[in-house]
């Protein structure tokens, strides 16, 4: 009988040993798709403040974002000189479709440029305007017809200079990440982020 035991162990222990738990792993595209639009439900909109979103919207417009800054990379000395403003063309004409939600019939929205002077040792190596015509590989026609450069943001790392941009809608979250890196020899990337 203790030998009979001993094997009924021995075998649950075995069966218990080899029947493990199943890991699922799911993986899911969290990068929204070129042509995606977020929907929001009408539940949500009660915690978005219209008025402040429409306050900062207009606010933009007149607000300039400068960078005057110098690097040092190995012997070179770089110097970026960056502003980004808007046009004030009155561009961006936003129907009810878009504006509905303010209470508003339309919105007249402007285009937004960037100009971009980088320096490698006293010599100018790119003088560029960046708009949105540039990226135009990255986004859809709706977004070049209705959307602007917004938010820059910058940074230095690997050897580029990368500037980020917020390709959106005015008063609306339909857009897209986008960026333009420059790397030492002042060539230039247009690419979705």
């Amino acid at each position: 009988m203790n030998k009979t035991l001993a094997l009924v162990i021995a075998i649950l222990c075995f069966v218990s040993c080899n029947s493990s738990v199943q890991e699922r792993t799911v993986v899911t595209d969290s990068v929204p798709k070129k042509d995606s639009i977020r929907i929001i439900p009408e539940a949500d909109l009660e915690d978005i403040n219209l008025d402040s979103v429409l306050k900062d919207v207009i606010a933009e417009f007149s607000a300039r974002e400068k960078i005057d800054s110098i690097f040092i990379v190995g012997t070179d000395i770089f110097s970026i000189k960056f502003e980004h403003y808007c046009l004030f063309d009155s561009a961006i004409r936003l129907d009810r479709h878009y504006t509905a939600m303010y209470n508003l019939d339309s919105f007249v929205a402007h285009n937004f440029v960037s100009d971009l002077l980088l320096i490698k040792n006293g010599n100018i190596i790119l003088q560029t305007r960046i708009t949105k015509e540039l990226f135009m590989e990255e986004a859809d026609s709706t977004l070049m017809k209705f959307g602007a450069l917004r938010s820059p943001t910058f940074k230095f790392s690997d050897n580029k200079f990368s500037f980020h941009y917020s390709f959106t809608i005015p008063l609306t979250d339909v857009g897209v990440g986008v960026a333009c890196t420059i790397n030492l020899k002042g060539d230039l990337l247009f690419e979705h982020i």
